[in-house]
Order: structure tokens, then sequence, then C-alpha cells
């Protein structure tokens, strides 16, 4: 009887276990949707923008321009519970370049400055670095400098910690 049952369990658990080796189908994931998993998108450059990088110009390089640039927003009024669309404008560390970000444009604008003191221009554009950052397009200021109220995080409900 023991014989029996012991060649019973052979065939069982050898299908049992037909799926440890690591099959091809990912545990029961269609191979259709590991195509469509966030962070795996590239664009031309090889930056993930579902991740928000794009491909920096002056940088040579995939950045956040959220993180690495500097906030501009609408100089428009805005409303309570309205999205705020920035821009944002990388400047060259020595130099006289400053990329834009500005939302709505596929790829960035590389703007110029004569001189250390000028406002960077590109066609209608100006960033003006004198009292803040403001950028203007013609005669109108579509953008300017955000103001960052930065709180100190101490892990405690008491604001004296």
């Amino acid at each position: 009887m023991k014989k029996m049952l012991f060649l019973l369990m052979i065939p069982v658990s050898l299908v049992s276990c037909r799926d440890l080796g690591g099959s091809s189908d990912n545990a029961g994931i269609e191979k259709d949707s590991l195509a469509k998993v966030v962070g795996i998108d590239k664009d031309e450059n090889g930056c993930v923008t579902s991740a928000g990088y794009k491909w920096s110009i002056l940088k040579k390089a995939c950045i956040r321009p959220f993180e690495d640039g500097i906030r501009l927003n609408p100089a428009t009024e805005i409303k309570a519970g309205d999205p705020v669309i920035s821009a944002f404008a990388v400047l060259e560390e020595d130099g006289n370049k400053a990329e834009l970000f500005l939302p709505n444009y596929k790829s960035s604008v590389i703007m110029e400055r004569k001189s250390e003191g000028k406002p960077y221009i590109k066609d209608e554009w100006q960033l003006l670095t004198d009292k803040g950052f403001t950028l203007k397009k013609g005669d109108s200021i579509m953008y300017a400098g955000a103001m960052i109220n930065e709180e100190v995080i101490t892990g405690s409900d008491n604001p004296e910690d």
C-alpha cells in the first residue's frame, strides 16, 4: 500500500511543480501587459518621461525640470482649486545661456544673454533676472519666480520641537 501511495504522489508532485522553474508567462501576467508598465517609456534621448524626466540641452542629461530648475508660476490670477501649470528655467553655470521648459512645448527653448545682468532672450521671450525671475513674451509678463514657503519638519506635532 505504501508503494502504491508513493507511486501516485510522483505524478501529482510533478504536475503541481511545473511552474516553479521560472516560466515565461511571468506568474500569470500576459506578455502584452508587460509593455505597459509605467516607467519603461523612454523618449529619443533615453529619458523616462512618465517619471518627469526631460532632455536638457544645457546639461546634456535627462533632468527633472521641477527639481533642477527654477519654478516660474503663471502671472495671471489663479483662483482657489485651479491647477497651476508652471514653466521652469535652468541656467547654465558660469555662462550666458538659459533653458526654458514651457507648458505645451515639446522641446525646451534655449535663451542667451549678452552679459551678466542682461536678460536672457530668444525670439519673443525674455527672462529677466533682476529682482527675482520674470518671464515675458513680448511686453506681457507670462510667468514669475515662485515664492516657496518651506517649513521645518520636526516629526512632532509640537512646533517648538
